[in-house]
């Protein structure tokens, strides 16, 4: 520790070091978080990049790491801290082998650059954060984690996994005292936190006021210069988050235990809904409690049918044991006259996961019928645009292109076979409009497809991308046959929410708000009857309630628009253009260090 003491800079000498590293051409592509702490002599940076990396499925707009330095006393008192925090546009990857040139008021020296990983994400503990962005934008100004100072001598870095669905109320009521830098929910929610911190002075208190101004779904980790390590989860438990162990007895948080496993860290128990967890004394110490009112959680189901990865676990559930009785449930339902079939009939039929998260619903499939699993469908581990997921790429072409450029058939798989396409989900059905138009070509005699997630036809206030009915092909289209003939198959089988109950495991706690329509939280009631007027084509995060609640009011006659029409007063997309040597804005809270201000391409270089 002693080395590194000339880094932790006095706070006068911190004005002129507050950058974010903004790194072009990263893909832009649901949120994962991890948080650990380790003893004062060990580094938590590389291994927070690392459990990131195995996190990188839930997003890859933008990756954030936050660092604790401190000083303390041999009785473990904290003399002096320090939060350092880069965050790089793309993928976690791009930490190896970053350096940047530091300013001369952060103790840089010219012409010499800095390895972040090793020189200046300096720390025992810290905070990662990898991001899909559900509301704001793609850019680095809506990336995490979020800094924030409370005090002169209290600092903390802020990341979280969710979906605010009150946020423009919010904003709106803290715009007179506060200047917001974008249009992210997760600035939002470290507002609120830092000012509950300064009126409290406990992060249990804090959360509680949290909880009680937000609606919505937050699995948040925060770290302090007090030497904290908190997490804490929304009373339904929404979105993941998970405790681990290591053997030598440190604490570690993510959204998946899959990161747990990276790190070697044994999977402890999911931080329960509306419960705060504490980590202190060199990660090897924790207290938790349980704040608010205890409601009836209500997971997220997407997780398991799609978001998380099959060697995860989820509510102490596997993953990939779901998703093989998802596809056993299908195959039930829908094919039992060829468990008993002739082996001709068998023979003519050949069972195609749409990859990758479909494989296990396709080998439940195969052993219910007893039919092959064939890899028909090959995805390009090298895609045009980058390696992201389809369902999370931003609106647009990029998505509507994307079967094409992810896959490829096997045309002697697919020739003159019945086709049995599972897929985990179809939300706007350009994905599997492509790849249905590709195995007609390859020669497939007949193409039904098996869908591991019920028809969606409500919008997602919780942290999936759906935040507009009218992107949703079951809510635009009246029933399966019409998205049988939209999407050019023979057969199209959605699972029923009572199989998809069952073979999920948890019973009456998921949430099934984009399924029915019936949601758990107010203001995403609320917001659901606005958007379902006629007319209405926006997406909820882009308007002021009022706006959408005037638009829905209107006649008719008048909310009958053309499509590329919208009402005077909505809110047009902000345009996305580079915003390369633009200015700092000065905040009223200043921003604790170096992770916010202005965004400098040049002074990062990647190997």
């Amino acid at each position: 520790m002693a080395g590194r003491q000339a880094s932790i800079l006095p706070r006068s000498g911190r004005e002129d070091s507050r950058r974010l590293i903004r790194i072009d051409d990263g893909p832009r592509d649901q949120c994962g978080v991890i948080g650990l702490m380790l003893e004062p002599e060990q580094s938590a940076s590389r291994p927070i990049v690392d459990g990131l990396r195995a996190l990188q499925h839930r997003g890859q707009s933008s990756t954030g790491v936050t660092t604790l330095q401190m000083a303390k006393t041999e009785s473990g008192i904290v003399l002096d801290a320090a939060l350092h925090t880069r965050i790089l546009k793309g993928l976690a990857h791009r930490f190896y082998g970053a350096t940047t040139i530091p300013d001369e008021g952060n103790g840089g020296r010219n012409g010499h650059r800095y390895n972040l990983l090793d020189e200046v994400l300096v720390g025992s503990a810290g905070i990662g954060h990898v991001r899909y962005c559900t509301a704001g934008s793609a850019e680095v100004v809506d990336a995490q984690p979020v800094a924030r100072r409370i005090n002169d001598a209290f600092e903390m870095s802020f990341s979280f996994n969710g979906n605010v669905a009150n946020m423009i109320e919010i904003k709106e009521r803290l715009a007179p005292d506060h200047e917001f830098r974008g249009n992210g929910d997760g600035e939002v929610l470290a507002v609120i936190l830092a000012s509950e911190l300064r009126r409290h002075g406990n992060l249990e208190k804090a959360f509680a006021a949290l909880q009680n101004q937000v609606d919505g779904a937050y699995s948040i980790v925060v770290i302090t210069t007090r030497g904290e390590l908190a997490a804490f989860r929304d009373q339904y438990g929404f979105r993941p988050l998970n405790l681990g162990r290591s053997e030598d007895g440190h604490y570690m948080f993510a959204s998946e235990t899959v990161a747990l496993d990276k790190l070697g860290y044994g999977y402890t128990r999911p931080v329960k809904p509306g419960e705060m967890v504490l980590v202190t004394d060199d990660g090897k110490s924790i207290a938790s409690w349980h704040i608010g009112e205890q409601k009836q959680p209500k997971f997220c189901q997407f997780e398991p049918v799609y978001f998380s990865m099959p060697n995860s676990d989820f509510e102490g559930v596997r993953i990939s044991d779901v998703r093989f009785r998802l596809g056993e449930e299908l195959a039930r339902a829908h094919f039992s006259w060829l468990i008993d079939a002739p082996p001709e009939v068998k023979t003519s039929y050949v069972i195609i996961p749409v990859p990758e998260t479909s494989r296990n619903a396709a080998s439940g499939m195969s052993n219910v019928l007893g039919i092959l699993v064939r890899e028909g469908l090959l995805k390009n581990r090298y895609p045009k645009r980058g390696e992201d997921r389809n369902f999370i790429k931003q609106p647009g072409a990029e998505r509507t292109n994307g079967a094409s450029e992810k896959f490829s058939p096997d045309a002697a798989v697919i020739a003159g076979k019945n086709l049995i396409l599972v897929e985990d989900s179809i939300v706007r059905g350009d994905t599997m409009t492509g790849i249905a138009e590709m195995a007609r070509r390859s020669g497939a005699k007949s193409v039904a497809v098996c869908v591991t997630e019920p028809e969606i036809k409500y919008p997602c206030f919780y942290g999936i991308d759906i935040a507009n009915r009218n992107e949703l092909i079951a809510a635009k289209l009246a029933g399966p046959e019409a998205v049988k003939k939209r999407l050019g198959v023979d057969d199209v089988f959605f699972i029923t929410l009572e199989q998809l109950r069952r073979a999920i495991g948890l019973g009456d706690k998921i949430c099934t708000g984009c399924l029915t329509g019936d949601y758990p939280t107010p203001k995403a009631r609320e917001l659901s009857k606005l958007m379902l007027g006629p007319g209405f084509t926006g997406r909820y995060t882009e308007v002021k309630t009022e706006q959408i609640r005037a638009w829905a009011s209107r006649p008719r006659k008048q909310r009958q628009k053309p499509d590329d029409s919208r009402p005077s007063d909505w809110r047009q997309e902000k345009d996305d253009g580079d915003d390369r040597g633009q200015t700092e804005v000065l905040l009223d809270e200043e921003p604790a260090h170096d992770a916010v201000g202005v965004y400098r391409h040049e002074e990062v270089s990647t190997r």
